[in-house]
This record gives structure tokens, C-alpha cells and sequence, in this order.
């Protein structure tokens, strides 16, 4: 409006001048909004922009208003941008609700409004862990979710990237929390497990290893040999390990059973004891000196992990140490004369 007025042109050279007159007479249009807000649904930490364009003379000014009473000033996440439009930059739940637009000149105004809905992410809160299961028990995975209440999700499990499907399986359960329960687990349930979750408010996947242990197996070759260049009673006891059951082994245990003339006895009366209890879990044999003379033995191995205490080996080949001769005289011998 203070644009109008008379304007005059004044034109002049050698030959003279001229001048003209014409009257400016600025005119105004009341806005009209061109692209109103829109109602408009986000996730929670994505960005939002809100439409607001608006025609008029001379062009409107915007103002944006929050929950119909709170002027929104432009701050590090909200912003107004050229057109008019509402940014608002990593959306949180306090953000939602009811926008207007008031697009205004000296003419009028005009206004519309719309809604925020911002959605809380659907994500996974508690993922599945690395498990250990006792072979034959039952393992437990879980997933928990979290989801805005009014978006569905769906969960799917995976072992070793193919499908878990409950119906496949009577040993498998998908609980209604998204936990996974695998009954009397075997050595084929070992591998990654993978919690895929799957919803408009947003995709999510966590993994876990579920590892199944068990007592570890016999130690194999349990051999018995004599070392005559060290002593007529030094024996030493090799092994080769067994599995360890998916659990480090901890120890080694060796036994010995002495045999009678008769030969070895059936196992149903053993009669075995043990030589040593804490063989280091490296150790692959170990060197007995403290055995009896002129008697013959077996050895057998056995493994220890976190589970427990495996099956003892097979019985190892008979090793017979030699007779040796007295130390000295006998002692505390006393010998009487009998009369005829």
C-alpha cells in the first residue's frame, strides 16, 4: 500500500525535455492457501515437514501454531522454511498433536491445520543372548518387542538363515512374547539364531549363538608302557582326548586297577582307584612311579568339563612290573629254640 502514488518520468537532451505522469496504485489480494496442511504420520526420530503454501499480494506472512494456543518458534529442530512449510527435524512423542497454518496479509488471512501422529519405533528391547544348553534340555531364547500400540509387527525366527517354522517341529514354540523355545535340544540345534521382526513402524534383527554342551567323550588310545631307564616301577600313560562336549575340558582324571594272575576282571566288579584326580587339560600323558612291584596293571582316562565328570576310557593294555629284590634284611624278626 505505500507503494501508491503518483510517478513522473522526466526526459531531457539538447532538444529539449519531456515528462509524463502516471498514478501507481498497488493492489491486494486476500491469501488463498494453495497447498494446505496435511495430516501427517512419522516415526519417532525421522523428520517431518508440514505443507503450507499460500497466494496472495503482497505475499503472506505464515505463523504456525501448536495445540490451537502456542506460537511455534523456529529452534534447533523446528524450522519454517521458505514456502512456508514446518520442518520439524528428528520428530519425539511430545511432538505430535495439532498444527495450524495462518498464512496473513493486509487483505486477510487464511488458515488450515493438520495433525502429527508420530509413531514409536517398533524395535527389539530384550534380543536374544548367547545361550548354553545342556544337551537334552531345553534352550530359551528371548525377543521382546517394542511397538506403538496401534502398529502390528510380525516375528520371524532363523537358524543359520533358514526359517524356524513351530509348525514343522513339536520340539519348537513361538511364545506369543516372541520368546523361542527349543525342547531336548541335540547337536544339531547348534548355530546362529536370528530374531527378525517386521512391522510398518519400523524392521529390526538381533542374532545369538546357542551352543549345546554335554559331559565330554572318553578320552581314545589309552596306552601303558614301562620305562625300564628311569625305575623298575615308572609307567607312563598316554590318551588322545575325546570331544569336550562343547565345553572346554578342565581336567583329566586317571585310574588304575591292579590285575591277578587270572587276567582282568569283568567291568561289573572293576575294582578301580584313582591315581590322580587333576591332570592338567593340556597334558596328554602323565608318569607313574608309585606303583607296587611285580603286579600288573590297567589305566584308564576320563575328561571333566563344565558339565561334569565324562565316561572313563577303555581299560588300557596290562603292564606288568618285574619282582625286585629286598631293600635289606628283614626287621623285627624273632626266632625262639624249641626243645625236641
Amino acid at each position: 500500500m505505500e507503494d501508491s502514488g503518483m510517478f513522473q518520468c522526466l526526459a531531457a537532451n539538447e532538444a529539449g525535455e519531456d515528462s509524463h505522469y502516471t498514478w501507481l496504485k498497488v493492489k491486494t489480494a486476500v491469501p488463498v492457501m494453495e497447498t494446505p496442511p496435511q495430516n501427517v504420520t512419522v516415526l519417532d526420530g525421522k523428520d517431518a515437514t508440514i505443507t503450507c503454501r499460500a497466494a496472495g499480494a503482497p505475499t503472506p506472512n505464515v505463523t504456525w501454531i501448536y495445540q490451537d494456543n502456542k506460537a511455534v518458534e523456529p529452534s534447533g529442530r523446528v524450522q519454517v522454511l521458505d514456502p512456508g512449510d514446518l520442518l520439524v527435524a528428528a520428530v519425539k512423542e511430545g511432538d505430535a498433536g495439532h498444527y495450524t497454518c495462518i498464512r496473513a496479509n493486509e487483505a486477510g488471512e487464511v488458515h488450515a491445520s493438520a495433525y502429527l501422529t508420530v509413531l514409536v519405533r517398533t524395535q527389539i528391547i530384550q534380543p536374544p543372548v548367547d545361550t548354553q544348553v545342556l544337551l537334552g534340555h531345553t534352550a530359551t531364547l528371548q525377543c521382546k518387542v517394542s511397538s506403538d500400540p496401534t502398529v502390528p509387527f510380525d516375528i520371524a525366527w532363523f537358524h543359520n538363515n533358514e526359517v524356524l517354522s513351530a509348525s514343522n517341529s513339536a520340539r519348537i514354540s513361538i511364545q506369543s512374547d516372541g520368546t523361542l523355545e527349543i525342547q531336548a535340544v541335540r547337536a544339531a540345534d547348534v548355530g546362529e539364531y536370528t530374531c527378525a521382526v517386521m512391522s510398518p513402524g519400523g524392521n529390526e534383527t538381533r542374532s545369538a549363538r546357542l551352543s549345546v554342551i554335554e559331559l565330554p567323550f572318553s578320552p581314545v588310545n589309552v596306552h601303558a608302557v614301562r620305562l625300564e631307564s628311569l625305575s623298575q616301577r615308572a609307567v607312563n600313560v598316554s590318551w588322545t582326548p575325546g570331544f569336550d562336549g562343547n565345553s572346554p575340558t578342565l581336567k583329566f582324571i586317571v585310574q588304575r586297577r591292579e590285575v591277578s594272575d587270572l587276567g582282568p576282571i569283568a567291568d561289573p566288579l572293576p575294582n578301580w582307584v584313582t591315581e590322580l584326580s587333576n591332570v592338567s587339560a593340556q597334558q596328554r600323558w602323565v608318569l607313574l612311579t608309585s606303583l607296587k612291584a611285580a603286579t600288573s596293571y590297567q589305566f584308564r582316562v576320563s575328561a571333566v568339563n563344565s558339565v561334569g565328570e565324562g565316561s572313563p576310557s577303555e581299560a588300557s593294555n596290562v603292564v606288568t612290573l618285574p619282582q625286585e629284590a629286598p631293600s635289606g634284611p628283614p626287621l623285627g624278626f624273632v626266632g625262639s629254640a624249641r626243645s625236641p
